[in-house]
This record gives C-alpha cells, sequence and structure tokens, in this order.
C-alpha cells in the first residue's frame, strides 16, 4: 500500500515532527506507532497547513464518525 503524498511532503512532515519517514509512511497508512510521534506527525501536519491530510487518515481508517473536531491525539492512543 502506498500513502497518498509525495516523497518530498513525507520529507517536510518527518523533518517536521523529528521522525523518521518511515514513521511518517506507517502514520499515512494507518499502521500503529508511538503514541508520542503520532502526536509530534499531526503537530507538524498541522503547522505545515496539512491537517486535513490528518483529517483524511484517520477518517480512512478509523471511518468519518471516528473524526474528532479538533483534530487532538491523546497520548493514550
Amino acid at each position: 500500500m502506498t500513502t497518498p503524498m509525495c516523497a518530498h511532503d513525507v520529507r517536510r512532515i518527518a523533518v517536521a515532527s523529528t521522525t523518521d519517514p518511515r514513521t511518517v509512511h506507517r502514520y499515512l497508512r494507518g499502521e500503529a506507532i508511538r503514541s508520542m510521534s503520532k502526536v509530534r506527525i499531526v503537530e507538524a501536519l498541522k503547522g505545515l497547513g496539512m491537517d486535513s491530510m490528518a483529517r483524511a487518515v484517520v477518517a480512512e481508517h478509523l471511518g468519518a464518525e471516528a473524526l474528532p473536531t479538533n483534530l487532538e491525539v491523546r497520548a493514550d492512543g
């Protein structure tokens, strides 16, 4: 399964979130990653103006009813 972003954007997110690009790919595919990495990636997406991408990932992998209204990611999950 591929991710819905080009390699350049994945690298931008990885740098902004101080995570490995492979972790960003795992997040975008909806795979399990550590909660702190998830928080940093979501914050990086917001900072880069790509928060709609984070919402799309959540909607695709968890269902639209699971979408949070303010895209908060809790440390427990």
